[in-house]
């Protein structure tokens, strides 16, 4: 008994320490208005199954995520340290999706409301990303503002591949649902036709899923930029409030003109690689070259191969053009040449094997291991991308580090199927969703297809579109072929992701406590435990 007082008491203090009286008032108002809505929405429903009541419930119960997870989750060292400013954050997230979204049906009656909540979304997960950063961070760690608003990036990346994915997910096992907007038409909404102009002449009918799924990045993307910029000056504020702003290293890096800089970066190479990355590096660029003209004698300039593999050659030059070229040099110049190892490894499983020797079409599901190995090697990427943010005795957590590096993975991977959209939506000769490859078709029974899913989904048939009556001639089966080939990308990137942030945090782990004094070991064991 004593124990639970106890327990009662210190989370008394950390809710009057952290959050306001108005903040908390808020929060039950909230509750109480929910508990209502869920009341009337019932009543209005009448009796059996109602899918709002049911999202309104499990939102009521988001709004006392914090409590909940402080109270019923160990180890309690490390789910006690959650803040619950994270609460707020939630709180306006459940606000606008769900009561104003569902209770007053908004998301069917305003136009664009849904894309509006994404758009929301990043922003506000971003703010909930930098509050998480403190559980991570211990008290003898010290990290700039610039690593905690890139941990609070990369949870919002990571937030809006994890949600695109359960969308996809529910429309392919629930009958009844259509998170993917594939029942609209881009050809009719006043969304996407302010945001494109219309369909692209490259898509067939039946791009409405994809056409969501990527738009939808898009304005969490967009959502997060402002997060970002209003971290940047809220944090600077705080630090100079508290006494601990430390102003950025404005000075010069001088080198001594071109014979300086040269030799700065020949040591900077030998201590960043070894010689055998560096024999490594050379050989590609040849092979990527030698790969290069041959397809060029192939195909001619104006081919997409030659052009991708001239991108892909231009990039093994990746980090030091980066360093040569951008400013400033202080943070440029710091950019591991380690990356380039990694970029390399990419290049040529995506470039010299995938267009040199078209693995992409002669492999079955190529492209998928692609992104797979891909997801992985990006989270080694940020890894090393993390040292120029890292100021003179700055030290974060390998568990810490570990979730910067898996956040800059998820940040590509948004990106990239951005990228990829744009790329077919502009660019009539572009196959990047792959929807004009027969072996990506969900509908053929494609073996990757069938493992990963175990067949076609019925709820995405061709007889369910019809039935909706939106398209004049029913759905063209290419639009579903697209959103399995971007949601497949995805799930096969984040499942790359997983293991690699295992195993890094695992050798960062002992590669810190090889470090640490012994009686510092007994602490880290604490820590890890």
């Amino acid at each position: 008994m004593n124990k639970i007082k106890g327990f009662i008491k210190k989370e008394a203090a950390c809710l009057k320490k952290e959050i306001s009286v108005f903040e908390y008032i808020l929060c039950w108002l909230l509750r109480t208005a929910m508990v209502a809505a869920i009341i009337y929405k019932q009543k209005q429903n009448g009796p059996g199954f109602s899918l709002t009541v049911l999202i309104l419930s499990v939102n009521l119960l988001a709004t006392f995520t914090v409590p909940l997870i402080r109270l019923l989750l160990f180890p309690k060292r490390v789910v006690c340290r959650l803040p619950f400013g994270c609460q707020r954050w939630i709180n306006v997230i459940v606000f606008f999706a769900a009561f104003l979204g569902h209770t007053f049906d908004l998301i069917n009656e305003v136009t664009g409301w849904d894309k509006l909540m994404h758009f929301m979304s990043g922003a506000v997960v971003l703010l909930l990303g930098s509050e998480l950063a403190d559980v991570f961070i211990r008290e003898k760690d010290k990290v700039s503002d610039s690593f905690r608003i890139l941990t609070a990036t990369g949870f919002s990346f990571f937030a809006m591949v994890l949600w695109e994915i359960y969308e996809f997910i529910v429309d392919y096992n629930w009958p009844g649902s259509t998170n993917m907007a594939y029942s609209s038409d881009p050809d009719r909404d006043p969304f996407f036709i302010w945001l494109f102009g219309g369909r692209s002449a490259n898509f067939e009918a039946g791009f409405a899923g994809v056409f969501d799924t990527v738009i939808d990045m898009l304005c969490a993307v967009a959502g997060a930029i402002p997060a970002i910029i209003f971290l940047v000056f809220y944090l600077r504020a705080r630090d100079k409030k508290a006494g601990t702003y430390i102003a950025p290293d404005k000075t010069k890096v001088r080198f001594g003109g071109i014979k300086g800089f040269i030799k700065s970066e020949i040591k900077a190479l030998k201590e960043g690689i070894t010689l055998p990355e560096y024999i490594f590096w050379w050989v590609l660029r040849i092979g990527q070259t030698v790969m290069l003209v041959y397809r060029l004698k192939l195909h001619g300039p104006s081919s997409i191969t030659v052009l991708i593999m001239t991108l892909n050659l231009i990039a093994t030059f990746a980090v030091p053009l980066v360093r040569i070229l951008l400013f400033p040099k202080r943070i440029f110049c710091k950019v591991p040449f380690r990356c380039q190892s990694w970029i390399n490894f990419i290049i040529i499983f995506a470039s010299f094997l995938s267009h040199g020797f078209n693995f992409s079409y002669h492999v079955t599901s190529y492209d998928k291991f692609l992104h797979v190995m891909m997801g992985a090697v990006a989270v080694l990427i940020g890894n090393e991308l993390i040292t120029p943010l890292m100021r003179k005795g700055d030290k974060a957590s390998p568990l810490l580090r570990t979730l910067n590096a898996s956040g800059f993975s998820f940040f590509a991977i948004v990106i990239w199927e951005v990228y990829e959209f744009f790329i077919d939506y502009y660019w009539p000769e572009s196959g990047n969703m792959a929807y004009r490859m027969p072996e990506n078709n969900p509908f053929t029974k494609d073996p990757f297809f069938v493992k990963l899913y175990g067949g076609p989904s019925e709820n995405f048939s061709r007889t369910v579109f019809e039935d909706i009556g939106i398209f004049d001639k029913g759905l063209d089966t290419l639009g579903i072929e697209t959103l399995f080939d971007t949601l497949t990308d995805m799930i096969c990137a984040t499942a790359g992701i997983i293991p690699v942030m295992i195993i890094l945090w695992l050798v960062l782990k002992k590669k810190e406590s090889k470090q640490l004094a012994p009686s510092d070991e007994k602490e880290a064991e604490e820590i890890y435990a």
